[in-house]
């Protein structure tokens, strides 16, 4: 009896050293770090529009009706509007917009922004009738008018962008123009 009892006692020795050895050889193994998954960022990109779509933003639905080229035109008076640098052309969008707010609401022409596909800027030309510089519109009220620009007859693609606060948000709004 005593040769089992000594058996037992190495048997549980043995058996208890074997777990410290493998708690010893856990303890200085490499954890095991794990790493948070990512999902993959998709860029916000914001939609480019085109002529006759109904766009809205902010506080307007908006709709670009036609856009088209032009050397010069009859203004108030029966005078000979030109563009004001010379060699260029009348780049007119004509613009209808709905304030869908239950507040009045202002449009300027400062809120659209043109540029060609290459990112040049083109300044807006107020000097022909029913340009579009500043319009108070009421509660559910229309407004319709255009939006002119001194441009170069070569250039045929235009990126017009409106953006209803200062600063460009996502409630901006990008139409592209071909002429």
């Amino acid at each position: 009896m005593k040769k089992w009892f000594i058996l037992a006692v190495v048997f549980f020795s043995l058996a208890a050293c074997g777990g410290q050895q493998s708690n010893s050889q856990s303890s200085n193994s490499t954890p095991v770090v794990r790493q948070p998954v990512s999902t993959p960022s998709v860029p916000l990109v914001t939609p480019h529009h085109k002529i006759g779509e109904r766009v809205t933003a902010s506080n307007w639905n908006i709709t670009l009706d036609s856009v088209h080229t032009q050397a010069s035109e009859v203004g108030y008076g029966g005078m000979l509007v030109t563009p004001t640098k010379a060699g260029m052309v009348f780049l007119e969008v004509a613009v209808r917009a709905t304030n869908i707010s239950t507040t009045e609401q202002t449009m300027e022409g400062y809120q659209f922004v043109l540029r060609g596909d290459d990112g040049t800027p083109y300044g807006a030309n107020y000097e022909k009738p029913d340009v579009l510089v500043v319009a108070k519109v009421e509660s559910g009220g229309p407004l319709k008018g255009q939006l002119v620009y001194d441009v170069p007859p070569s250039v045929h693609h235009y990126i017009l962008r409106f953006s209803p606060d200062l600063l460009p948000t996502t409630s901006t709004v990008i139409w592209d123009l071909k002429v």
